[in-house]
């Protein structure tokens, strides 16, 4: 296609395009596509490591940051890790990832993303994930977006009318493997595999 695309990947926390999509999304991004990245929470609960150890471990708590610290700095890890894979345009939704659910306030927020945006495009999680009982947020925040491009076309939310439905198409992500019945039950397996040989070490 000679065509640019606008790609848009909505994911739950912070390193999940880089761990889902980050090479597809830097192969796009050297074509010249225009790629954004939503990350739905801050991640500071659940993904910030070290931070919990020290909480959980550390009688005293020394050293611990705190909550606005803690949020700062992932969100910089996220912005230098696009980077490195060629996307500048990141954006913090910046919910809870103690417990992501589908509520209104996150729907309506993917929603102004996609009427910004409005890609041609969309990667999400598979909502399927884990049947979509599972507690991590992946699933819910898929289910949210795809709730969100509904909204997105209607008057409220899209200010400039692109002549066009978007996204044109949705990809969802493999899912991680794992040895619980729910996983079993899902399909774990890509009917679209992207080559992304060219971008790997970038990705690494």
């Amino acid at each position: 296609m000679s065509e640019k695309l606008k790609i848009m990947a909505v994911v739950c926390h912070p390193a999940d395009a880089i761990d889902g999509a980050g090479g597809t999304l830097c192969r796009h991004a050297e074509r010249g596509d225009e790629v954004t990245v939503v990350v739905c929470t801050h991640g500071v609960d659940t993904h910030d490591l070290r931070r919990n150890d020290r909480l959980r471990f550390d009688q005293r708590r020394r050293g611990v940051a705190g909550r606005k610290t803690a949020l700062g700095r992932k969100e910089k890890e996220v912005v230098a890790g696009m980077k490195i894979l060629g996307v500048t345009d990141v954006r913090f939704l910046r919910f809870s990832d103690k417990l992501l659910t589908v509520t209104p306030d996150l729907i309506e927020a993917l929603a102004r993303e996609l009427a910004d945006v409005q890609p041609h495009l969309l990667i999400l999680h598979n909502p399927t994930e884990a049947l979509g009982l599972g507690d991590v947020g992946h699933a819910d925040s898929a289910l949210a977006a795809l709730k969100a491009r509904y909204l997105a076309n209607t008057p409220d939310f899209m200010r400039r009318p692109p002549g066009r439905s978007f996204p044109a198409q949705i990809f969802f992500l493999c899912m991680n493997g794992g040895t619980d019945q729910l996983t079993a039950e899902g399909d774990r397996y890509g009917s679209v595999l992207i080559d992304i040989t060219p971008v790997i070490e970038r990705k690494v």
